[in-house]
């Protein structure tokens, strides 16, 4: 009778172990779902303007020659 009580409170502190894991998993998985869904719109929108606005791609290499000569004017370090 004692082993067979052993082996239900381990099975019990088992059992106990896996809820607890199951329910941070899920604690865990919600704010981390709402981010994943949040930056998944944020990275459509931006590649929706990206595609509206081609020139915008066109012209940056302008802008960092426009940049790296605002740099240089101003004996500013990047760093």
């Amino acid at each position: 009778m004692e082993v067979k009580d052993r082996v239900d409170k381990e099975y019990y502190i088992l059992i106990k172990k896996v809820f607890k894991w199951v329910i941070l998993s899920i604690l865990l998985a919600i704010p981390i779902g709402i981010v994943v869904g949040l930056y998944n719109r944020i990275l459509t929108a931006a590649n929706s303007f990206r595609k509206e606005h081609e020139l915008l791609i066109l012209f940056l290499p302008i802008a960092g020659v426009i940049i790296t000569f605002m740099y240089l004017r101003t004996k500013r370090n990047a760093y």
